[in-house]
């Protein structure tokens, strides 16, 4: 692959048009290559901020637009680009086709540093978790992992250059200690580095921040883009949160039981939306709650749940959102209480 960089299957995976097979294939490579996994973030970037295009357009129109861009010369290169692109298009919808043109011209002028130096790119595994569930999961470098309910973990059967896995939801990480091998997490929009630590990390996908908290040891929380933002360290008993707006938080203390709690069948909520309480009911029971009042949805509450007595902890959210619950099935609906005294209308 060294000598021969597959551009319709990078554009076709840009443009959101390759198949789950190709799809694999370019995420392995970005496992196993880091130099190629910000190379892919950046052109993913630069593609989603300056050319979303329409369908109707022509790949003429397109080649046309952005080789004046580049004033550029219509050498030998260039004909010779423009004929395996046009050829392409055949195949390609005209977004991928687009891409295409984009990524050579944009290399044309810029230059190009770098891309995945294997024949064999690595294989891997995605583990989703049902709801009420929680599944343990152990790498290949001896790295264990606790996954809560409805989380997704994606990771390679085995590691090469760096230690990359991707997580939607919520996991609890017992990190391999390995100095020659970074372990990353990739969560949304965030990336956590460690060497070999145990910390824990919160992002789902209703929810525009992501927490980190150590239990032991020392990780570096960021936004996935290294422009985008500034990076906080965090030690033991020590926890951030990343924005959307790519900036961590100042590290705050937080203890031990507050970082596993959810491992114990417990979760504590600080000045947490309503809609997120209830997001964690749903992953927890498997059930579908319904607000009747949808302004109680960005309402806060502070609390503790324990997992154990399921009537408890719904008596607990009726007298805090001032609501009555009713259950059809797997369906609870909360109803504003109209008379109850201090309700605000």
């Amino acid at each position: 692959m060294k000598n021969h960089i597959p551009w319709t299957l990078v554009a076709k995976y840009l443009s959101d048009e390759c198949t789950a097979s190709e799809k694999n294939w370019i995420e392995s490579c970005m496992l196993q290559n880091s130099d190629f996994c910000d190379q892919m973030h950046q052109y993913q970037k630069l593609w989603d901020s300056r050319y979303h295009l329409s369908k109707t357009r022509s790949t003429e129109a397109l080649w046309r637009e952005l080789r004046e861009k580049m004033q550029v010369e219509t050498d030998h290169r260039t004909h010779a680009w423009h004929a395996s692109i046009i050829k392409t298009g055949k195949i390609l919808r005209v977004a991928a086709v687009a891409v295409v043109i984009f990524i050579v011209s944009y290399i044309y002028t810029h230059g190009f540093t770098g891309y995945p130096g294997t024949e064999n790119p690595i294989s891997y595994q995605t583990v989703n978790v049902d709801h009420t569930e929680r599944m343990h999961v152990k790498l290949s470098d001896g790295t264990r992992i606790t996954l809560d309910s409805g989380s997704e973990l994606r990771y390679p059967d085995h590691f090469s250059e760096h230690r990359d896995v991707y997580l939607k939801g919520e996991a609890f990480f017992n990190v391999a200690p390995d100095p020659n091998k970074p372990f990353r997490v990739h969560a949304t929009h965030a990336v956590v580095s460690v060497l070999g630590t145990k910390f824990n990390v919160r992002a789902w996908n209703e929810n525009p921040t992501v927490a980190v908290a150590v239990r032991e040891g020392k990780v570096s929380l960021r936004h996935k883009d290294p422009q985008h933002g500034g990076q906080v360290v965090l030690t033991r008993g020590k926890k951030s949160y990343l924005g959307q707006d790519g900036r961590p938080t100042p590290p705050v203390t937080v203890s031990s039981s507050d970082i596993t709690s959810w491992m114990h069948n417990e979760m504590h909520f600080e000045n947490t939306t309503v809609k997120e309480v209830l997001n964690q009911l749903t992953r927890w029971y498997d059930l579908k709650f319904v607000l009747e009042d949808t302004t109680t949805a960005s309402e806060h509450l502070t609390c503790e749940l324990k997992r154990s007595n399921v009537d408890d902890i719904f008596e607990l959210i009726t007298v805090l959102t001032k609501t009555e619950m009713v259950q059809k099935d797997s369906v609870i609906k909360l109803i504003p209480v109209k008379d109850m005294p201090g309700r605000k209308e």
